[in-house]
Order: C-alpha cells, then structure tokens, then sequence
C-alpha cells in the first residue's frame, strides 16, 4: 500500500506528489517468509547465464544471484525456502548452501513440492498456514528497483 508523505510532500515537474515506496512507511512489521522456486539454479553461473563476463564463473547461480540479492538486503537465512520438484534437486541445493558462509548452517529450508512452477507457487501456498505473508521471488533474481517517479527518470 503506497502512502503520501504529507509532511514531505513534493511535487514533480508534471505537478504529481511524491510516493513513499512501502519500506518508508511507518507501519509495524510482519513475520513473512521469503518462497523461491527453483531447478537447476544449483549449477554454475557459466553453465546458465548468457553473458560473456560470466563465462568462466563456475560459482554456483543461486548463490552469486538470488541469494546474494537477498544477503545485501539483509534477509536472514531462516526467512529463506528454496522449493524444489524432486528430492535429487533438494540435495543439490542442500550440498550448495555450504559453500557460502551466510548461508551454511541449516537455517534456509529446501523443500519438496511439485513439478512446474505455476503448481509449485500454488502447492507453496497450500504448505503455509492462512495468513502466513508470502514474498515469492523467481530463482533468477538479482536486483529489484522501484520507479519512484513518473515518466522516464531515475530509479530507486
């Protein structure tokens, strides 16, 4: 839910106020777990990207991507599932969670759902209690920016 900043409004060129992004509000926290989906993110960075700076980085992609997006946010690993469709791709994940530091230890929970993504983020939802919060990320993740004003300019 997007709030005005009464005290700080602002107006832009086009005369619009400004936008508080849902992390600037003042409003009290909530327990939530971080949900990803995945398969074959286990591999290395080379294997998978397309991209010729990658092409040697034989580091694993979920770590050099979307769990370290999460790490620079601050996330802790006990808010983190990695949700998978078979019990090989939960041991491969499980054996790559020990090669970061951050997140070895046994706190990310890899758990087995279901095959195909749009079962998989269904039978996740299913997994949880009603009224557990949610944050379900793709498993190619490594940057979110939020556009804070209108028209072609700066991101946040």
């Amino acid at each position: 839910r997007l709030q005005w900043d009464k005290d700080k409004e602002e107006h832009s060129p086009e005369g619009s106020q400004q936008i508080l992004a849902p992390h600037q509000v003042e409003a009290p926290s909530v327990e939530y777990r971080i949900v990803i989906p995945t398969k074959g993110r286990w591999r290395s960075l080379r294997e998978i990207s397309d991209s010729r700076k990658d092409a040697h980085d034989v580091r694993p992609f979920i770590l050099v991507k979307t769990l370290a997006f999460l790490q620079k946010q601050g996330i802790p690993p006990s808010l983190v599932e990695l949700w998978t469709a078979d019990a090989e791709e939960a041991e491969r994940y499980t054996d790559v969670l020990q090669k970061d530091a951050y997140w070895a230890g046994g706190e990310v929970q890899v758990r087995i759902g279901t095959p195909g993504v749009l079962a998989q983020r269904n039978h996740i939802v299913r997994a949880h209690e009603p009224g557990t919060y949610l944050v379900s990320l793709d498993d190619d993740i490594d940057d979110i920016f939020w556009k804070n004003q209108v028209g072609t300019g700066r991101l946040a």
